[in-house]
């Protein structure tokens, strides 16, 4: 229980500094002697400074214990919408901190650097640490190329797919390959030098319109392959100038 919900419950004024300093300093004697009987503790204030952390990390190693340190630094527009949202619940009388409030408390605080950050052991990662991950979206797909293969890799995926070419980024010019990218679709194409072609492992892309792309690469001269049905699906396969494997599929009724 942070100070903040220890003030609320007992009725006191949260710009009360003087209970504050005497609630926090009971909180740290409290967490010392969890310490030393050998059980986990989680401090989430007092710890604004250098000299605080350094104050609390001693502390804990001089009673044998681990110390780990999590940073998490958000800009202050992002701090004052959570700000804002707490204040709605508050159910106590009290001022609620203000935008000025908020701004004059991230000029005192003072981030952790590397250095710091190297006193404190590492977390180890548990079986469950990405139980609260969610994965979003694909970003994009890479498949590999020949060297000097990013012509014949335009002819393909720009002229004929219509997906067009992008520019990559400065740092990774260098290293060959090119990009295509559409409103729903990017496909990264990376150099090997030792390029063998993908001929299982491929991605699948969904289109609108399967017959129409079929008669493009009909005309094209790109074989198409018609394997096993796939239930809600029509689909078939080609493969790109480079041997690497594409399916493309549109459901047999859009929702």
């Amino acid at each position: 229980m942070s100070p903040d919900d220890w003030m609320v419950s007992a009725g006191i004024d949260l710009w009360d500094e003087e209970a504050r300093a005497s609630i926090e300093e009971f909180q740290r004697s409290l967490a010392m002697i969890l310490l030393e009987r050998g059980r986990s503790v989680i401090i989430e204030w007092g710890t604004w400074g250098r000299s605080e952390r350094d104050a609390l990390r001693n502390a804990a190693r001089e009673l044998g214990a681990g110390v780990e340190l999590h940073f998490l630094n958000e800009p202050i527009e992002v701090l004052w919408k959570r700000i804002e949202t707490r204040s709605l619940d508050v159910g106590f009388e009290t001022r609620a901190p203000t935008l000025d409030d908020l701004k004059a408390w991230s000029a005192s605080f003072e981030p952790p650097g590397v250095d710091e950050m190297a006193l404190f052991d590492t977390p180890e990662p548990s079986e469950g640490d990405a139980k609260g991950t969610e994965i979003r979206a694909l970003h994009h797909i890479q498949l590999a190329m020949p060297v000097d293969g990013e012509e014949e890799a335009v002819d393909f995926y720009e002229k004929i797919m219509g997906i067009p070419r992008v520019a990559k980024p400065a740092h990774l010019e260098a290293r060959g390959g090119c990009w295509f990218e559409g409103e729903n679709v990017r496909i990264h194409l990376g150099v090997e030098d030792d390029f063998r072609p993908a001929s299982k492992g491929h991605p699948a892309f969904v289109v609108d319109n399967l017959d129409a792309l079929r008669r493009v690469l009909d005309k094209a001269g790109v074989e198409i392959v018609v394997d096993q049905p796939l239930p809600g699906f029509d689909r078939f396969y080609v493969s790109n100038p480079f041997g690497n494997r594409l399916e493309f599929l549109q459901p047999t009724s859009w929702p």
